[in-house]
């Protein structure tokens, strides 16, 4: 898997953070409010755990 942080995921237009298969996951924090507007979102976080990998989302 390859995780690429820091870049906007705008969901608005209905991009996904999911890409290439399921290989490439682009996480943006996006916490700022200044990307709300941008993104649709709070952005992402990447979790790990026993059952694998998971993303939450944060509205």
């Amino acid at each position: 898997h390859i995780i690429n942080g820091h870049v906007p995921v705008r969901t608005t237009r209905g991009e996904s953070p999911i890409r290439a298969n399921g290989m490439l996951m682009v996480i943006d924090g996006g916490f700022a409010k200044a990307y709300h507007d941008t993104t649709g979102i709070a952005g992402y976080t990447l979790v790990y755990h026993s059952r694998g990998l998971q993303l939450v989302q944060h509205e």
